[in-house]
């Protein structure tokens, strides 16, 4: 049941919350301020449009679990955020030192206010913070690497295969970077927006790690093994109905980027 908390002597009757509210089931009137009509209470997805554009920090959209008012007190610039995202680096070379259990749920928490469809909110987290256990479930991804090499149509050239696994066996760690981490990104089976939603809380978290002195990479060899490769699904021992979308390394870089490298000209087609 969704409430709206309403500060009447704070409330002016703008009807913004009414207005941005994505599905207009949010009324004002003089009397008693804004509220979600009865009838329509189950058609509120809880995004808080309602409460984050009131002028007058009025409202309050009331869904258990408060946390404390978050005001926006600062901005960016285009070049500042610009050159923030432009510098993030994917990150193959780890410290051993642990990332604190405290920061990395800073960063997922960053994660959590990513966007999703219907505001449904899908995507939960594994860490996998055993650097033990990530080195094990890198040995499983190169098991599965074997089992293709050896099949007449593997899903990557022979040859490439062999050569990761071949650095493997020298005692490197070609799967997951020898990070002391993993992020594991998971939603439930068959939510429809859900693969998409946990890709864009994932990059929420890729992005976020480098303002916490952290440096990430998403984990592709594993994640193409996962769900073909019943012996690392058991490993990870996700919880029963939820579904392993993508994975990042995570962990204190060895080396720290200095400078924006070149990319391929910007291409747009205009319509």
């Amino acid at each position: 049941m969704t409430a709206i908390i309403v500060k009447s002597e704070r409330c002016t009757g703008c009807g913004i919350c009414s207005e941005v509210c994505p599905l207009r089931i949010i009324t004002v009137d003089e009397e008693r301020g804004p509220r979600v009509e009865p009838l329509r209470e189950a058609f509120c997805i809880e995004c808080g449009h309602c409460e984050a554009c009131c002028p007058e920090s009025a409202l309050v959209l009331d869904i258990g679990g408060r946390e404390a008012p978050q005001e926006r007190v600062t901005t960016f610039s285009p070049d500042e955020i610009g050159f923030y995202m432009k510098n993030r680096r994917s990150v193959r070379h780890y410290k051993k030192e642990p990332v604190s259990r405290e920061m990395i749920e800073a960063i997922l928490d960053v994660a959590r206010y990513a966007p999703s469809g219907g505001n449904g909110q899908p995507v939960e987290w594994l860490v996998v913070y055993d650097p033990a256990k990530v080195r094990t479930l890198a040995g499983l991804t190169v098991d599965w690497m074997r089992h293709e090499s050896a099949k007449e149509s593997p899903v990557m050239p022979a040859a490439f295969l062999r050569g990761l696994i071949d650095s493997w066996d020298r005692g490197n760690d070609p799967v997951c970077r020898g990070a002391p981490h993993l992020l594991v990104a998971h939603i439930p089976g068959g939510q429809g927006s859900g693969p998409i939603d946990a890709l864009i809380a994932l990059t929420y978290a890729d992005l976020a790690a480098p303002a916490f002195g952290v440096g990430t990479c998403w984990a592709g060899f594993l994640s193409m093994a996962v769900p073909v490769w019943k012996p690392l699904r058991e490993a990870l021992a996700l919880p029963e109905g939820r579904v392993y979308s993508y994975a990042l390394m995570c962990g204190y870089p060895r080396f720290i980027p200095r400078r924006i490298p070149h990319r391929k000209p910007l291409r747009v087609n205009w319509q």
